[in-house]
């Protein structure tokens, strides 16, 4: 926990006087900070230290003076949320105007199977959902894209999980649309390409049809 606050101090400290920027060659539209982002190549909330981790960036966040347009956010399929370790950190996180990111990329068992390594049903992805929302603002995160230059998932489905979510009275805050941004470390990762933009703003008119909000990143 020393070496994260230490790293985390020295990278805001950056941020605020530009020279993190001006060592990395950042054009001038892009200098500002977005979020603070708790993820990894794994579930970020299996580590036990979990609610500290969240606290660090609270009070590191208040030192460098950042307001609640810079998120603290967590990216997570909540596979763990029934832990009591991982719900205190979520209260922490809520407390700080933070946001979850849930992950659902597919509504299909063997498409989740086979795109996220994951064998959670959709009973459990429900549950989770709404003990997500109920602990912190929580966004359906998902990854539209191509394989074999086809659609990876079955949209239709998907759009039906979103309906059965809207009807079951979950808070979720909306949908997080996004395509690759860097390459996949699955091992099919040279099948997989960008979807047409279109695709991306078709898929959000109908989820906003069915009555969440939509952000789009392309």
């Amino acid at each position: 926990m020393t070496l994260l606050r230490s790293e985390l101090a020295a990278f805001l400290a950056g941020i605020s006087d530009g020279s993190f920027f001006q060592r990395m060659s950042v054009p001038a539209k892009y200098r500002r900070i977005r979020d603070i982002a708790i993820s990894g190549n794994g579930e970020a909330t299996m580590v036990a230290e979990f609610p500290e981790v969240v606290r660090i960036i609270g009070e590191e966040r208040m030192a460098a003076g950042l307001d609640d347009s810079v998120k603290t956010v967590l990216i997570t399929n909540s596979s763990l949320i029934q832990r009591s370790h991982v719900q205190a950190g979520l209260q922490c996180m809520s407390q700080m105007n933070g946001e979850i990111w849930f992950k659902i990329d597919t509504a299909i068992a063997n498409e989740r199977q086979f795109i996220n390594s994951c064998t959670i049903s959709e009973t459990r992805i429900l549950t989770n959902l709404q003990r997500s929302a109920s602990l912190c603002s929580t966004w359906i995160q998902t990854c539209v894209f191509a394989l074999d230059g086809r659609p990876a998932a079955n949209y239709d489905a998907y759009l039906d999980l979103i309906r059965k979510i809207v009807d079951g009275g979950q808070q979720v805050s909306g949908v997080m649309l996004y395509g690759p941004a860097r390459p996949s470390m699955q091992a099919h990762s040279a099948r997989v390409s960008r979807v047409p933009e279109q695709l991306l703003r078709e898929l959000a008119i109908k989820i906003n049809n069915i009555g969440l909000p939509v952000r789009v990143s392309v």
